[in-house]
């Protein structure tokens, strides 16, 4: 879709969606018959790589006036049902419904658009926030994106947001954390041991580098509508703690202008195993 910039920054969006003007500068040159992308608007001068990166460093063009929360009991499908097709699928749970079949499994799912957590539209128009790659690749591939001036918005849904950052203030999104990697020597791992804290073996493996890390921002626990996830409140600034496997993401290429210096790693309260005292 094709708008006008007055047309684009009327707009607000519905169904948890936010829609983000990129702050890295993507557009291209030619010389000859070569084409080169320019410098990062931000950062220091390096080439954006579109084979590489996206341009997570965005601005907020429009938020919903309020986020939707809620869940729905849907049927748990056996490994047996989840290749079959869909209308198959659907003859299967109407003959369930009709006929009361006690043994299926019902279970707790997001309705359509929901969030998994409950918070507030923290961000308002012109945020600089950070945002998960993922997000804006899905939308290039769904076409969830708009044109303006020959300029590409994306819409993502707020909960891809990680941080807004206002001049040297940072203020952490939708349960976000943000930890600086941290060496897991042997003197670390032994120092936790005589604390009482069981280390699993996999933490002691050297090819294994993004298990523990320091705490440098941090927002506030966000309440889950599923039990099976939970917010410790007592995670703070500077504490050293353990990740849960798989849940390490790295801040790239965001990183090369808010911690150059750095190697942080995105992640969530409920993806944190321990905190080392």
């Amino acid at each position: 879709m094709i708008l006008t910039r007055s047309e684009l920054y009327s707009l607000f969006s519905l169904n948890n969606l936010v829609i983000l003007k990129p702050e890295i500068d993507t557009s291209t040159i030619e010389y000859g018959s070569a084409r080169f992308y320019m410098p990062l608007s931000l950062a220091d001068g390096k080439p954006y790589d579109i084979f590489k990166t996206q341009p997570i460093v965005c601005s907020v063009v429009s938020t919903p006036k309020r986020l939707i929360f809620g869940k729905r009991k849907i049927f748990w499908e056996t490994i047996d049902e989840l290749d079959i097709p869909a209308e198959q699928k659907i003859m299967l749970h109407k003959h369930r419904i009709a006929a009361k079949f006690s043994e299926t499994t019902l279970i707790d799912a997001p309705i359509p658009g929901s969030m998994r957590w409950k918070t507030t539209v923290q961000v308002k128009q012109n945020d600089i926030v950070w945002v998960n790659s993922s997000s804006l690749m899905k939308a290039e591939q769904v076409n969830m994106t708009l044109e303006c001036d020959k300029q590409l918005y994306y819409i993502v849904p707020y909960e891809s947001l990680y941080f807004k950052k206002k001049g040297d203030k940072v203020q952490m999104l939708n349960g976000w954390v943000l930890a600086e990697m941290v060496d897991t020597t042997k003197a670390r791992i032994k120092s936790a041991e005589k604390s009482g804290i069981i280390i699993p073996a996999s933490y002691k493996i050297n090819k294994y580098k993004d298990r523990m890390g320091i705490v440098r921002y941090i927002g506030d626990p966000v309440e889950y509508l599923f039990e099976d996830d939970y917010d410790h409140p007592d995670i703070n600034i500077d504490d050293v703690i353990m990740f849960k496997w798989k849940v390490n993401r790295r801040l790239e290429p965001g990183n090369k202008y808010f911690a150059k210096d750095k190697d942080l790693i995105v992640t969530r309260r409920t993806n944190i195993m321990a905190v080392l005292k």
